[in-house]
């Protein structure tokens, strides 16, 4: 791993599931400190993000999160548009 680096953890957490659209809230924790916190947003009409990371990383990684979230819970959304929609 680099020595220099802004984090060494991201954590995710589903704050609220709508009909519509879910929010994730993330934070970027650094020696089990948090450094960075914020919401990113999916909204399932569209199958697009319309709250994302300005880091492709962690919006990777929003992106899995919420693809595994979705199968977990048997969301009644397809999860096939989840993956791959940042770009």
């Amino acid at each position: 791993m680099p020595q220099e680096r802004p984090w060494d953890a991201v954590r995710f957490s589903v704050t609220r599931d709508c009909e519509d659209r879910i929010f994730l809230d993330y934070v970027c924790e650094r020696s089990h400190r948090p450094g960075e916190q914020g919401v990113l947003e999916y909204v399932f009409d569209g199958a697009q993000w319309t709250r994302l990371h300005r880091d492709t990383r962690i919006q990777k990684m929003a992106e899995c999160y919420l693809d595994s979230y979705l199968r977990k819970t048997s969301s009644r959304k397809s999860t096939a548009a989840v993956v791959g929609t940042s770009s």
